[in-house]
């Protein structure tokens, strides 16, 4: 595999986490299908359908409907809450800094990502000072 191949499959992976980061909590509506398959598009046309990418999207709408299966079995009631952004909590760093912490999980977001890695939570940095 080439260094560029390698970075595509990178890129591809990346794009597929964020695909499954913003649609990680399934919920009834039809617009949040039919958004999640054009997004799933989208990604796949801008690798012009190259096999590995199509199979990593496969496997994160599998998941996705892996857990809305699951909710949909337990009665769990699925909500667009981690949608609403939420202000990440400033504390002070293991070096003096200032670090942030995400206000869903309580793990360490970095500064200006729009998603929690972590539970997918979006973030508002809209007040925060710039560096």
């Amino acid at each position: 595999m080439t260094a560029a191949e390698k970075q595509q499959h990178y890129q591809i992976t990346v794009d597929c986490w964020r695909l499954l980061l913003k649609y990680q909590e399934p919920v009834s509506a039809q617009e949040y299908w039919e958004r999640l398959v054009e997004d799933a598009r989208t990604i796949a046309e801008r690798y012009e359908h190259l096999r590995f990418a199509e199979k990593t999207i496969l496997a994160v709408l599998e998941e996705i409907d892996r857990i809305w299966r699951t909710k949909s079995e337990r009665g769990e009631k699925m909500s667009d809450e981690s949608r609403i952004p939420k202000k990440p909590q400033a504390v002070l760093s293991v070096f003096g800094g200032t670090a942030y912490e995400c206000r869903n999980c309580g793990d360490e977001v970095q500064k200006y990502l729009p998603y929690c890695p972590w539970c997918g939570q979006m973030q508002d940095w809209s007040d925060v000072d710039e560096p």
